[in-house]
């Protein structure tokens, strides 16, 4: 028996599963408790993949800027990234504006003449991806899948001196319902 008969039947079942799916904002008729399935799911967008399909509407400022903007500017609440406690203001600064230590050099001598304190910036370019965190609910009674993102992570990316890639940073959390269990 093949398999190749049964493939417009499962074009049929797959199209009726995603015509289920509701990807807006949870809606508010459905409450979360009813639901008969809940999954957390966690993945990673770039916005710098041309295959990622994120586009800005209407000439709008960018989401990952307004959301570093909000964060450093404290009208949006930073959590840490590994615990989910709170971020003081000192802490969000301390991502924005780090203070690293160089070592001196005595030109006239060639030895070290001691360690400088020195602040940057973060290198805004750079953060072009998010760590997301998404709830999934399923509503048997009207057979829906409902999503909502409940977390957003800006990562920087990381790289080395020959300019190949390291790897990603997580910067902090901002969480849009509470604060998620760990």
């Amino acid at each position: 028996m093949t398999y190749q008969k049964y493939v417009p039947f499962l074009w049929v079942a797959l199209l009726l599963t995603l015509g289920a799916c509701n990807n807006n904002q949870l809606s508010t008729d459905f409450d979360t408790k009813k639901a008969t399935w809940v999954k957390q799911t966690n993945f990673k967008v770039d916005f710098t993949d041309p295959h990622a399909g994120i586009k800005n509407i209407k000439n709008s400022k960018e989401l990952m800027t307004s959301i570093l903007e909000k964060v450093e500017a404290g009208e949006a609440k930073a959590y840490d990234y590994d615990t989910y406690k709170p971020l003081s203001v000192k802490a969000v600064q301390q991502i924005f504006h780090p203070t690293d230590t160089i070592v001196t050099i005595d030109y006239e001598t060639g030895y070290e003449a001691g360690e400088q304190a020195v602040q940057n910036d973060l290198n805004i370019p750079a953060v072009t991806k998010f760590r997301i965190k998404q709830d999934w609910y399923f509503d048997e009674q009207n057979f829906k899948m409902h999503s909502k993102i409940t977390g957003l992570a800006p990562l920087e990316t990381i790289y080395n001196k020959d300019n190949s890639v390291r790897g990603d940073r997580p910067l902090f959390w901002v969480f849009f319902d509470g604060v998620p269990k760990k």
